[in-house]
């Protein structure tokens, strides 16, 4: 029932023109059994520089803050950690 009442109101909200915005966070992936980056058994957690394509001087930032393969600063510097990471 849900669904076709969603879906009533998806098609309603598209013959007015209306434009709507989701915004979601981490709790979406969660409660569908992703880790988030934090928890025990997350990214930060299993985070294996040593099998990332960067410098000993990279992967030593990485390894004292596992925060830093998704900062601004390595990924200016070089993507290729964030983009190994970050595929399926």
């Amino acid at each position: 029932h849900r669904k076709r009442c969603l879906s009533e109101l998806v098609a309603l909200l598209r013959r007015k023109g209306v434009r709507v915005t989701c915004l979601t966070g981490a709790g979406m992936s969660v409660s569908a059994g992703i880790p988030d980056f934090r928890s025990p058994g997350g990214m930060y957690d299993t985070l294996r520089p040593e099998l990332l394509t960067a410098t000993e001087e990279e992967r030593g930032w990485m390894q004292m803050d596992p925060t830093a393969v998704v900062s601004w600063g390595l990924f200016h510097r070089n993507q290729l950690p964030y983009l190994e990471l970050r595929r399926p």
